[in-house]
């Protein structure tokens, strides 16, 4: 069942993600899922953690890859999305008006994580 609720988290993240306009082939998309779901799946709220605790987590995940590259890469997959898309879709995944201050990354991470199931 764990299986289960772990490829289908993974499958909504993912969705949510293209909806706004974020390349899902890009390695930087990848590890911003990942972080995601490491929050998500680990039920996080990041108003008890800093952003750098986050990074430091995912950065063991990966090797040879240091929390400022793990922080680097979301933010690059942030900056790179298809922002008319994002305009768009913005309401139908977090649920309130298009604001850009949501696309920092743990602004981001927080308010993403909060949106789905």
């Amino acid at each position: 069942m764990q299986d289960f609720e772990n490829r289908q988290l993974n499958i909504i993240i993912r969705n949510n993600l293209r909806l706004l306009g974020i390349k899902s082939c890009n390695k930087s998309t990848k590890i911003l899922a990942k972080t995601i779901f490491y929050v998500k799946s680990r039920n996080i709220l990041l108003e008890d953690y800093k952003a750098n605790e986050i990074y430091c987590s995912i950065s063991k995940l990966y090797n040879n890859t240091t929390p400022k590259k793990i922080k680097d890469n979301i933010n690059y997959a942030l900056s790179h999305r298809d922002m008319l898309k994002s305009k768009q879709n913005f309401k139908r995944v977090f649920n309130f008006e298009y604001s850009e201050d949501v696309f920092v990354n743990k602004n981001f991470i927080e308010e993403f994580s909060n949106a789905i199931f």
